[in-house]
């Protein structure tokens, strides 16, 4: 769900200025914004431990999936729509929406973790994944509900900045704590 996730909003980050210029790749954005969503969600229910809702009911992982898939088929017949061009701003409108919430639900599922865990690792995991997400989706989470709002909102692209920490944090949490053994992949 992480490679999802930040595979995810690469997709959307550098889809942005084709959104505003040429727009050959608009159905590549939209569809990489919605999932970004979806996979966050999946993130925050089972990293750094799976949570317990996401243990009694395994197809909660799939629901932010399914809720991507329903917004994209919404959402791509509206973006070339000639006989009512601005048919695509509700669509989108909902994608922002989602990913605020999405991003919204990561934090307060990750402070729950860092605040309910009994395990020591975990809490500390959870407080460095939790500043990373904070600093790295407040800016950008606004910027969404805004935008949901009042769709003229203009987008600055300096918004995109904070993102670059959530990944730093999530990497520093996983190597911290030897989650991965790299010691014995990099001897293989």
């Amino acid at each position: 769900s992480f490679s999802i996730f930040t595979a995810s909003v690469a997709l959307a980050s550098g889809g942005f200025f084709d959104v505003n210029t040429t727009s050959y790749f608009v159905h590549f954005w939209t569809v990489g914004l919605a999932m970004a969503g979806g996979a966050l969600f999946h993130l925050a229910l089972i990293f750094p431990k799976e949570s317990r809702w996401s243990r009694r009911w395994p197809f909660l992982n799939w629901a932010g999936y399914l809720i991507t898939v329903i917004i994209s088929l919404f959402a791509l017949p509206t973006l070339f729509n000639y006989q009512n061009p601005y048919a695509y701003i509700p669509a989108w409108q909902i994608a922002y929406l989602f990913v605020g919430l999405t991003s919204l639900a990561f934090v307060v599922l990750t402070t729950i973790r860092r605040y309910s865990s009994p395990s020591p690792v975990i809490r500390q995991q959870a407080i460095v994944i939790m500043w990373s997400g904070i600093i790295a989706f407040t800016p950008i989470m606004i910027w969404f509900f805004v935008t949901a709002i009042r769709s003229e909102t203009a987008f600055l692209p300096q918004l995109l900045l904070p993102l670059g920490v959530f990944p730093i944090g999530v990497a520093y949490a996983i190597l911290r704590y030897r989650m991965i053994n790299t010691d014995y992949i990099f001897s293989r």
